[in-house]
């Protein structure tokens, strides 16, 4: 009988594996009801009866989607980062038609991304994202500043990027406990 090396511990040896792709999707599902279905409900009070709330739980989803990537930024390889993406995007294809294959929602996730990083860079003391938040809104609602609006959408896409921020890290590493990616 073979022994165990001692640096081997038994419980790694049965851990489930995991594709990144599936964790991707996963996360996506996660994400639907309360970050993207629930606020695109109360995204149409934003603009009126002229936001559709399907095209704002389309462009919620993006957000959510290059808010989580970034957030994973660091934490994995971009093989691994992209393979994450692709189960996401799977997911949201299953509740979007086309999602991942639509040009506009290659060009909307790019400019978020690009959004956060320039935040990053900045690091504003007054303001949490100042350039990504009102990206967002102005995509999703088409609301600019002085409209009445402005603070509700404000407050709404503030507390989706804060629960992704807080949620990303720990739940891959929650994951990466309990199933080895691969």
């Amino acid at each position: 009988m073979r022994s165990l090396n001692s640096s081997v511990r038994p419980n790694n040896l049965f851990r489930k594996r995991m594709t990144y792709e599936d964790y991707g999707h996963l996360c996506a599902d996660s994400l639907l009801p309360e970050l993207v279905e629930q606020p695109a409900r109360i995204a149409s009070q934003w603009a009126g009866s002229t936001l559709n709330s399907e095209a704002a739980a389309r462009q919620l989803a993006i957000l959510c989607l290059a808010f989580h990537q970034f957030c994973h930024i660091g934490l994995l390889s971009d093989e691994a980062g992209q393979r994450v993406l692709q189960g996401m995007m799977s997911r949201f294809d299953e509740r979007f038609p086309c999602f991942s294959s639509d040009r506009f929602t290659s060009e909307a996730t790019t400019a978020y991304l690009r959004a956060a990083a320039s935040d990053i860079k900045k690091r504003s003391k007054s303001e949490s994202f100042p350039t990504l938040v009102p990206t967002a809104i102005a995509r999703i609602a088409g609301l600019t500043q002085p409209d009445p609006h402005w603070h509700s959408a404000s407050a709404t896409l503030y507390s989706i990027l804060e629960v992704i921020l807080e949620t990303a890290e720990p739940s891959l590493v929650r994951t990466q406990k309990h199933a080895k990616l691969v």
